[in-house]
């Protein structure tokens, strides 16, 4: 193996190993798991199963501190991505530092939009559920069976892991670019003249 390729194989290693916890949380997470309809993951000691909210607060909750554990974790790994980076050569620690900048600039724009993904989430869950009581009051005055209750809370759980997922691949597209950067031999390295 080349010496170089060490260090990255291990930077890539601990953004695999950050990305898939934070992936398995999202999708073991308890008030999402406690969806009629889904297999409930199994569960800590001492820990219950949450019952099914039928209003918003606690997916508000639960989406908030989801992305607040994103936003930690990528900005210490991206932090600990630069530094390794700024120590391979006086060229690396500048590519290093037009990335934090870039970073600090970028990153007050995507608090803003990721911001209202809660909201634009509750808009979501609203209607499916009105739908659902529509589907429900229309079924009775037909006497036919109505759709199952909670079918549409089983939609929205789905959907809302699908949001938390597709917006961990987002934040993670930086870690990226500096995992990119580290695969790079360091300029004036045997490497570079193989």
């Amino acid at each position: 193996a080349r010496a170089g390729q060490l260090p990255a194989d291990a930077d890539a290693r601990e953004c695999a190993a950050l990305r898939q916890a934070l992936a398995r949380s999202i999708r073991d997470d308890n008030v999402l798991s406690a969806a009629p309809g889904r297999a409930p993951r199994q569960l800590l000691p001492g820990e219950t199963l949450a019952p099914p909210a039928t209003d918003f607060a606690p997916y508000r909750q639960r989406y908030l501190t989801r992305q607040q554990a994103m936003e930690a974790g990528v900005d210490a790994l991206c932090a600990r991505l630069r530094g390794r980076l700024a120590a391979r050569s006086p060229q690396a620690a500048r590519l290093a530092a037009v990335e934090a900048v870039l970073g600090q600039v970028l990153d007050a724009r995507e608090r803003t939009l990721l911001a209202t993904l809660p909201a634009t989430l509750e808009g979501h869950f609203k209607r499916l559920r009105n739908a659902a009581a529509e589907a429900a009051a229309q079924a009775e005055s037909r006497a036919e069976p109505a759709p199952p209750a909670t079918a549409w809370l089983d939609a929205f759980c789905q959907d809302m892991q699908a949001l938390l997922l597709a917006e961990l691949d987002f934040r993670f597209q930086p870690v990226e670019v500096l995992l990119e950067a580290l695969r790079q031999p360091v300029p004036g390295s045997p490497l570079t003249h193989a």
